[in-house]
């Protein structure tokens, strides 16, 4: 489990990776902010004002994204099928619905699809904004998609028909 002095030396892209990244291994995502309190760790927060330090809203705007798309999932019904997708983090009910992240912007990764129609859409979690949109008709078996952006990505597929 990485700390939260590490999340810190490593930047705030970790910190959103992080998050993204757990979520799709279907772990749950817990941060205690920095105490306000600067006797606790000097240098670590800023307790001016009393306001949470925002070094770490990247973190905090990952885990209201994650959120949201936990809200439009039939979460009870996804598990982590990380072999599902190239990129090794994906939650899914294989066949109905897939959250594909792919940590590494520009790469291209493959997803492990039934046959069927899926709505697809991006999101771009370096800016926080929706992307693309659409559907694909598909056969069963892998499934090559890359994102239009060249940031890390999230992808999310559900079905909406059966093959004919």
């Amino acid at each position: 489990m990485k700390r939260i002095s590490g999340l810190k030396a490593d930047g705030l892209a970790a910190q959103r990776v992080w998050v993204w990244e757990n979520f799709t291994r279907g772990n749950q995502c817990l941060f205690m902010d920095p105490y306000l309190d600067p006797s606790h760790d000097a240098g670590r927060n800023n307790p001016a004002g009393g306001r949470p330090d925002p070094y770490w809203d990247a973190l905090r705007d990952a885990m209201g994204w994650t959120r949201a798309y936990a809200e439009r999932m039939n979460l009870p019904a996804a598990v982590p099928h990380n072999e599902l997708a190239s990129t090794g983090f994906c939650i899914a009910d294989p066949g109905t619905e897939y959250l594909i992240y792919q940590p590494k912007g520009g790469e291209d990764f493959s997803v492990e699809l039934r046959a069927g129609t899926y709505r697809y859409e991006w999101f771009n979690p370096a800016k926080g904004e929706s992307g693309e949109t659409g559907s694909v008709k598909t056969s069963a078996g892998l499934r090559q998609f890359k994102a239009q952006f060249q940031s890390d990505a999230v992808l999310w597929l559900e079905r909406t028909s059966s093959p004919d």
